[in-house]
């Protein structure tokens, strides 16, 4: 299952650092079944937005802010890639970029 999850991790990684270098920014990390974005220029109120538009789209995003506890909220994202197969992860990926591009 590690060499399905490092394949998992890398795909979205890549995607994250190609499609959404102007909005997000990758925090590195080798371990674990999520990846972490923090936001470039967005508040948080407008990344629980396209989280929002990307649940409507089958597309489940954690929003960083959700998980302040006691400070300023950060804008950011949590991408889950545990339980998604492999082959379905670009879709999701282009499903959550369109969320973005229709960013009011």
């Amino acid at each position: 299952m590690s060499a399905i999850y490092r394949k998992r991790h890398q795909i979205l990684a890549d995607a994250i650092s190609r499609d959404f270098a102007e909005h997000l920014e990758l925090i590195p990390s080798t371990t674990g079944l999520h990846l972490t974005a923090l936001a470039r220029r967005m508040s948080a109120d407008q990344i629980a937005a396209i989280a929002r538009r990307a649940a409507d789209r089958g597309v489940a995003v954690q929003v960083l802010s959700n998980f302040a506890v006691g400070a300023i909220p950060r804008a950011g994202v949590m991408l889950g890639y545990g339980a998604i197969p492999t082959s379905h992860i670009e879709e999701g990926v282009h499903l959550l970029r369109a969320c973005f591009d229709s960013e009011p």
